[in-house]
């Protein structure tokens, strides 16, 4: 699976799941400062599904109908990277396919998933 995190995905997440194989591009790295829209756009074109903690996606994709492949939105109470980590986890051991163009809210009780 291929992922974008957003620039609010910190590096030790960002580290730990590309020790796990998936395949992450970071914004941290390569996408510093550009916009939302562009970091949406570049997901799209690299079929990557992105991983944030900014609401505003929501709007570009529901709203704006900006295409993407899927979006990963961490709601948590604890935004630690240890935190992120662990419901990460706990997302990709239990949502498989459905990731693939669906918008995935995540919280600290539960995922919503909703399709694009």
């Amino acid at each position: 699976m291929k992922f974008l995190f957003d620039e609010n995905i910190g590096w030790r997440v960002v580290e730990f799941f590309k020790m796990q194989d998936y395949d992450i591009k970071s914004a941290l790295d390569e996408l510093r400062g550009e916009s939302d829209k562009k970091i949406l756009k570049i997901a799209y074109q690299e079929k990557r599904i992105i991983v944030t903690l900014d609401k505003d996606f929501c709007s570009f994709i529901f709203k704006d109908f900006i295409h993407c492949h899927g979006v990963i939105l961490l709601r948590l109470s604890n935004e630690s990277q240890e935190n992120i980590i662990n419901a990460l986890k706990n997302v990709l051991e239990n949502t498989g396919d459905e990731l693939h163009g669906s918008f995935l809210v995540v919280n600290d009780d539960n995922v919503r998933i909703r399709k694009i």
